[in-house]
C-alpha cells in the first residue's frame, strides 16, 4: 500500500511499482515488492541517516498514515491512506528534529515532482 501521488518518486532504485529494481542494492530488493518503503533522506559523510533518525527518537513516529518504519528508520511506509503532504511533513519533522537533537542537516533522498 503506497500513496498514488505521482510527485514522489524515491531515488532509491528508480523503479516504478511493478517494475524490476535498477541501481545499487538491486539484487537485495529483488524479493521486495517496490512499494513498501520510500528512502527519505541522505546523512552526510559518514553519517548514516537511519542513525540520526534514531537517535532522534524518531522510530514509528506518524503522520496520519505516513510512519518511519520500525525496522528501518530511513524508511517511510505508508499504513493506510496517507498522500504526499503527510509523507512530506512527516520528512520536514524528520529533518527538524534530527537537526535539533544533532545539528546535521539531513538531504531528501527523493525528488518532487509538481505542487
Amino acid at each position: 500500500m503506497w500513496t498514488s501521488d505521482s510527485r514522489i518518486r524515491s531515488c532509491c532504485d528508480g523503479a516504478r511499482p511493478g517494475e524490476a529494481a535498477k541501481g545499487p542494492g538491486a539484487h537485495r530488493r529483488a524479493g521486495r515488492r517496490h512499494h513498501q518503503g520510500l528512502c527519505g533522506h541522505r546523512g552526510p559523510a559518514g553519517e548514516l541517516a537511519s542513525r540520526l533518525i534514531e537517535k532522534a527518537g524518531l522510530r514509528g513516529k506518524r503522520v496520519n498514515g505516513a510512519e518511519i518504519s520500525s525496522k528501518h528508520t530511513n524508511f517511510i511506509v505508508n499504513r493506510g491512506g496517507a498522500g504526499a503532504a503527510d509523507i512530506l511533513s512527516l520528512m520536514e519533522l524528520t529533518r527538524e528534529r534530527v537537526h535539533a537533537h544533532s545539528g546535521i542537516t539531513l538531504e531528501t533522498e527523493i525528488r518532487i515532482l509538481g505542487e
